[in-house]
């Protein structure tokens, strides 16, 4: 059962308002429209088939498949296939509840010193998980992984920089256990921090914020190499990304 076509013809005026957004964003903007109309229909609730809602949305099909799985690594929908099948309000995990509220969020009013904060915190602790009982190989590619940042430190490029940076936090998650509830959180700070720099500009930091970041990256390495991170003095906060709001 899909919702009545009274609300359902609210729904597609309100998206449609919204959908004049960039290219790159529209899929985000389905993701989050769809998602309001699921808090708010009971778990199981069938909100149609994917062409349905492809064609409410407006969008193209490659856009659309990209909100779906958008919704469905939140949790948020779960798609049965075969008779009778379609999208479906999905029972969010706890954890799936705490990512599409906090990233809600970054909507709201969160600022990017709250997501420094987070990730402040978060990062000695995904770092020691991932470097205890690390796999050689493993080592092997998270000290590429840093040599990379580090040689785009050296050039200054902020484009490179920013990918490096990605790259090597996204390494350091792999090697943790999916059901380590740090590494959740971990990747629930990723999304926030990437979600804040969609409208910014990645620019090379000041020198005295590089000598922190530097100093990081030198931290990191020895922390994979001798397996701990017991001894390592980390910065008051720890700043992977150095961005500014693009220009008008």
């Amino acid at each position: 059962m899909t919702l009545p076509d009274s609300e359902d013809t609210a729904w597609e005026r309100k998206l449609w308002q919204r959908i004049t957004a960039p290219p790159k964003q529209r899929a985000e903007l389905v993701s989050e429209q769809i998602a309001e109309l699921a808090k708010t229909l009971p778990v199981g609730h069938r909100l149609g088939s994917k062409e349905e809602l492809q064609r409410r949305t407006g969008v193209s099909v490659g856009t659309f498949n990209e909100a779906l799985r958008l919704l469905q690594s939140q949790g948020v929908v779960s798609v049965r296939r075969g008779p009778g099948g379609g999208i479906f309000v999905a029972e969010q995990s706890p954890l799936d509840r705490l990512r599409t509220e906090v990233v809600g969020n970054v909507h709201h009013g969160m600022s990017a010193r709250d997501i420094d904060d987070i990730q402040t915190a978060l990062f000695p602790l995904v770092l020691e998980r991932a470097v205890k009982g690390l796999a050689v190989a493993d080592g092997k590619r998270l000290l590429e992984h840093v040599d990379e940042a580090t040689k785009a430190g050296e050039q200054r490029d902020p484009e490179l920089l920013r990918s490096t940076c990605v790259s090597l936090y996204r390494g350091l998650l792999d090697v943790l256990d999916p059901s380590d509830v740090v590494r959740s959180f971990a990747q629930i700070a990723l999304e926030l921090e990437l979600t804040t720099l969609d409208d910014q500009e990645p620019i090379v930091p000041p020198e005295s914020e590089f000598e922190a970041y530097s100093a990081v990256l030198d931290a990191v390495a020895e922390a994979i190499r001798s397996g701990s991170i017991e001894g390592q003095r980390w910065p008051d906060r720890v700043r992977f990304f150095v961005h500014r709001p693009k220009p008008a």
